[in-house]
């Protein structure tokens, strides 16, 4: 079901053949630009101690789902 959804919106492709899937280009691209701004203000803000990567938020996330 989420692949199906995940395909519908084109996040990602499928290759039946091979039986993989792959994020799409837009997507990939949207990911590097987050990690290229992350990059960028933990540079900037070396002090700042309340800065979230992508991964550390989705943890955040999946720890308040389960409350």
């Amino acid at each position: 079901m989420a692949l199906n959804f995940l395909r519908e919106y084109n996040f990602i492709q499928i290759d039946e053949k091979e039986g993989k899937a792959k994020l799409s280009l837009p997507v990939l691209n949207f990911m590097d630009e987050i990690q290229r701004i992350e990059k960028e203000e933990t540079s900037s803000h070396k002090s700042f101690k309340g800065v979230v990567g992508i991964n550390e938020f989705a943890s955040l996330r999946r720890s308040f789902e389960k409350v």
